[in-house]
């Protein structure tokens, strides 16, 4: 996306607008549905976010005297984002050019962090929708009554229980997009947050120690944009980058010199970028090949299809494996706490990774979307065909022909399907393993790697080095870049943190709740110690004891409420503090 500079200050301050400033208390790279999810949890004290307090300043007065914290104005918070000033623009446009009509999470997966039911609450209570109008519930996904009443009714025979209970249906249907997409348009509303979102690149983040404002055990963050006369400095920044600006791109995809072949062959989300009209003309009339055998290898070869393509090959190294999530439902179900609790006590971050690489497999499809597939599949002939256990070996470009020449052989000898070796291309053919497209399309997927994403490439380089497990980095619990610096990542590259489930909804809801207790937790701390420190000066100064005069104050001198205050506090707002009960006191001591 072409870079625009930041907004100038506006002359006059009018409502529903957040002003320019220099300093934020957090700035967030990304404006997916992560950052909402941050947004929203940062902004949102009490907890519900839609249902109960709009966001003014009567209302975050009121929540902060409830919860006993202080909660940020919009005013505090930038979102930056390189593809538009709008809220989740490149999501919604990946969701158009694809045509993708229902969500692969669950229907409590979503940018309320805190509200499990808020998305089916709003579409029950102010969209005046059915359950059957919701979206898709998942057949045989569920069981009756608990697992010990099947032991009974069974007797030791029943050895796998299904992890959901009936009673919880509700809470695992895929929701519609445009439901989806409604919520999602109704909490930017609520929160008022249309003007929050910057359209630029950000270039790199770093220390700005030169700040008057930095501290030096934490010191501000200098975040800089393409534009280079525009920068911001952050108290707190969040990345909530995704992984789609790194596609996989396999080793056969030739050195495209020539600007005809470079346009013939793009990855799926770099075609999503750009719009419906612009897949409409690449893939009218033309032959089409799309490489993988997930889910967005279906859904882009139904796209091709439906925008006229002569003919449409979706070529797979093994059969297409049905699986209605992302990762399996006990990962989100009613044993998530159980797998969430051994995946964080596993010894090792290489153990971590591998159960991550376990929990998700090979590309998956789920059984409704397989299924449409295969009747539109049925209906169109020859015109769309499906490859199982093939790859590609090769690719050349045929400058005079104008179109691609693809070698392809078996892909995995026991998924081989042996009736679909066939030539989609022309009748001329003379290899029986060689198509001619004009058209290629990778479903590959994408690099969740920091060091194939430039942004995390620059960072690294000056800040200090951290451990990198399978590409992903090892940041600490609280989701931290590393101790010294606010810096913090969530979503897909939080993987070792946030368990398999951190690219998709579900670790949007739990990197958000994190960052925001990390975040308010030492925002009150800061303001506790510095409030406990003047009520110490204040005690000295009437008890005669002066700091400046070399004395000191012991522990017996403060008060019992004032000592329950000074100790309880920081460790009560921020729940992943490291200090210790001896270094609380102790600091006491010293004050």
């Amino acid at each position: 996306a072409a870079a625009r500079a930041a907004p100038s200050p506006p002359s006059g301050h009018r409502e529903g607008k957040a002003p320019s400033r220099d300093l934020y208390e957090v700035l967030i790279v990304g404006a997916g549905p992560a950052s909402l999810a941050c947004v929203v949890a940062l902004l949102d004290s009490n907890m519900q976010s839609l249902l109960k307090y709009d966001n003014t300043a009567r209302d975050r007065k009121k929540a902060s005297s409830e919860h006993g914290a202080r909660v940020l104005s919009r005013d505090e918070i930038r979102v930056v984002d390189a593809s538009s000033s709008r809220w989740m623009a490149r999501w919604k446009s990946q969701f158009t050019v694809l045509d993708i009509g229902k969500l692969r999470s669950p229907i409590n997966h979503h940018p309320d962090p805190f509200g499990e039911n808020a998305l089916i609450e709003y579409a029950l209570l102010e969209k005046n929708l059915s359950y059957d109008e919701c979206g898709d519930a998942i057949d045989g996904l569920f069981r009756e009554g608990s697992s010990k009443l099947l032991r009974k009714k069974a007797g030791r025979t029943v050895s796998r229980i299904r992890p959901v209970n009936n009673a919880d249906q509700f809470k695992f249907m895929r929701p519609h997009t445009s439901l989806y997409h409604d919520f999602c348009d109704r909490l930017i509303e609520k929160h008022r947050l249309e003007d929050v979102v910057v359209n630029d690149w950000v270039v790199d983040v770093k220390p700005c120690h030169d700040h008057p404002l930095s501290d030096q055990k934490k010191p501000l963050l200098r975040v800089d944009l393409q534009n280079g006369s525009t920068m911001f400095a952050a108290r707190n920044v969040v990345l909530a980058v995704g992984n789609t600006c790194t596609p996989r791109i396999p080793r056969w995809t030739p050195n495209m010199k020539d600007a005809a072949a470079s346009r013939r062959c793009e990855h799926v989300w770099s075609l999503a970028k750009k719009g419906p009209r612009y897949a409409q003309q690449q893939t009218h009339g033309k032959r089409v090949l799309v490489i993988g055998g997930g889910l967005s290898a279906v859904q882009a070869a139904a796209m091709a299809h439906r925008n006229g393509a002569k003919s449409v090959v979706m070529m797979a190294r093994r059969r297409v494996q049905v699986r209605d999530f992302d990762v399996p439902v006990s990962w989100f179900g009613a044993t998530k706490n159980l797998k969430m609790c051994r995946f964080l006590q596993t010894s090792s971050f290489e153990q971590r990774s591998r159960k991550i690489r376990e929990a998700r497999g090979p590309a998956t499809v789920p059984k409704g979307a397989w299924m449409g597939f295969q009747t539109l599949q049925a209906t169109a002939g020859d015109t769309l065909r499906v490859l199982q256990g093939f790859e590609v070996k090769s690719c050349s470009w045929d400058s005079a022909s104008k179109c691609w020449a693809v070698s392809y052989g078996v892909g995995c000898e026991k998924e081989r399907d042996a009736t679909n070796i066939v030539d989609p291309g022309s009748d001329d053919d003379v290899d029986p393993n060689t198509m001619h497209v004009d058209y290629i399309l990778l479903a590959t997927g994408c690099e969740t790697s920091v060091e194939a994403h430039p942004l995390f490439r620059r960072i690294a380089s000056h800040t200090r080095p951290i451990d990198i497990v399978d590409g992903q980095p090892v940041l600490t619990s609280d989701l931290r870049w590393n101790p010294d610096l606010n810096l913090f990542v969530t979503g897909g590259y939080a993987a070792l943190q946030l368990g398999p489930m951190a690219h998709i909804l579900a670790g949007a809801q739990r990197g958000a709740a994190i960052v925001r207790d990390a975040v308010l937790g030492g925002i009150n701390t800061e303001e506790s110690k510095a409030a406990t420190a003047k009520e110490s000066s204040q005690g000295d100064m009437e008890h005669g004891n002066d700091k400046r005069l070399g004395t000191t104050t012991s522990l017996s001198s403060v008060s019992p409420e004032s000592r329950s205050v000074a100790y309880h506090r920081p460790l009560a707002n921020n729940p992943f503090s490291l200090i210790a009960p001896n270094a609380c006191v102790q600091e006491i001591c010293t004050a």
